[in-house]
């Protein structure tokens, strides 16, 4: 009895070490894990800081290269599509519009040839419709 309370003992007192240890890396895995979150942040602010900075730089590069741009379009102008026969965008000298027919209409024809007499249907029966008053007392 007296070697049980011994083996218990001991396997109490390795327990309770085991979950010190366990407590103490934990707290110390957890402090690194928050060291190395700051220093991730911290490169992408710097960069953000850097791509921002050099981003300005190319813009203002391609606006002092690039040769003055045309002025934006309406973008309703894309949307709604103009009629095929409008010729207002043309130059004034411009004779593309075809001439307007306007002749009054002619004399009538002569009737023409009479159809074929192809009889009566014989495929066609005749349902009577048996239609019901929506009305009560009708």
């Amino acid at each position: 009895m007296h070697e049980e309370k011994i083996v218990v003992g001991m396997a109490a007192a390795c327990s309770t070490f085991a979950i010190i240890a366990c407590l103490i890396v934990v707290q110390s895995i957890y402090k690194t894990i928050n060291e190395v979150h700051d220093e991730v942040i911290d490169g992408v602010q710097v960069f953000c800081v850097e791509t921002h900075s050099a981003w300005t730089e190319m813009m203002d590069i391609q606006l002092a290269v690039s040769p003055p741009s045309k002025p934006r379009e309406n973008p309703f102008n894309s949307i709604f599509r103009s009629k095929c026969q409008n010729f207002a965008g043309l130059p004034s000298w411009c004779q593309c519009e075809p001439v307007r027919v306007t002749c009054p209409p002619g004399l009538p024809g002569p009737p023409g040839p009479p159809g074929q007499d192809i009889g009566e249907r014989t495929d066609f029966q005749h349902i009577p419709a048996n239609c019901r008053s929506v009305v009560p007392g009708i």
